[in-house]
């Protein structure tokens, strides 16, 4: 008959083993507090208002009459009759000929960089505007990087007048975001035309 002995060594705890165990466990627990402190991190980060500045240039038509615009950029699209009113070109484009209804505007350009003067991105984006009758398509009005024909002022030039105006609204895209848009309008009216 074979006798089995347990001596007290083998039933003490094995102390090495229970020091690993209990760090083990540890490291678990921290990565396990460090993960949900990121998830809660990321949460309350995408609820948080994230808002895109953008400074535009404008021409609003304050007459009577429909205004027909050609826009003559320094760059256009492969395809023709398109501008980017961005400065890296992504993003929306731009007709280079269109009809301004009475009242209405239209926006010209979409600019990062919000402490540059309206007029200096006027003549960064365009060599030169014409305006004409959406009637008889005569030509009333010329502005050009020099002068300006039959209109008191010159949308590229420091002197021009321009309404500014901050515009603020928020984007529907699933996330809490704001546009803020620095507005800055190149005023067409009656009273500024010049005949020549």
């Amino acid at each position: 008959m074979e006798h089995f002995f347990c001596s007290r060594e083998s039933r003490k705890p094995n102390r090495v083993g229970i020091i690993k165990n209990k760090y083990q466990m540890k490291k678990h627990e921290i990565l396990i507090v460090l993960l949900i402190c990121m998830g809660l991190t990321f949460i309350f980060s995408s609820c948080e208002d994230k808002v895109s500045e953008n400074l535009l240039i404008l021409i609003e038509n304050r007459t009577d009459s429909s205004i027909h615009i050609s826009l003559f950029p320094k760059k256009i699209t492969s395809s023709g009759g398109f501008y980017p009113m961005t400065e890296n070109g992504n993003g929306a484009h731009g007709l280079c000929e269109s009809n301004l209804s009475p009242y209405n505007e239209t926006v010209l350009f979409y600019s990062k960089d919000l402490a540059i003067k309206p007029y200096l991105l006027a003549t960064k984006v365009f060599d030169s505007i014409y305006f004409r009758s959406a009637i008889t398509e005569e030509i009333i009005t010329k502005f050009t990087l020099e002068n300006v024909t039959g209109y008191s002022e010159n949308i590229f030039k420091e002197n021009s007048t321009w309404d500014y105006k901050i515009e603020e609204w928020d984007k529907h895209t699933g996330r809490n975001s704001k546009v803020k848009d620095y507005c800055y309008r190149f005023v067409i009216s009656e009273d500024n035309f010049v005949t020549p």
